[in-house]
């Protein structure tokens, strides 16, 4: 457990669902392959979504890390998309 009282890997899986539920309500009104989310977590630890991008979010961060490999996987499934693969 965190100093905070919840584990890291219980916060991750809240951020996730968090995802999953924001993709439903999305999807009630225009289905889009991709939606890019920002989210927070503020000095209680309290999980906040901050906006949603639709259509063309950026990977700016991604490139950013060290690991490639999360940025080359956005990248690949991105191509996929725009040749029609999936």
């Amino acid at each position: 457990m965190s100093e905070h009282g919840e584990s890291v890997s219980l916060k991750h899986g809240r951020i996730i669902r968090l995802g999953y539920d924001c993709n439903r309500i999305c999807d009630r009104y225009r289905y889009d392959w991709q939606i890019g989310y920002d989210i927070g977590i503020d000095s209680s630890r309290k999980i906040w979504l901050i906006e949603a991008n639709r259509r063309t979010p950026s990977h700016a961060l991604f490139a950013r890390l060290e690991d490639k490999t999360i940025y080359r996987k956005i990248k690949h499934m991105a191509s996929l998309y725009n040749k029609g693969s999936i």
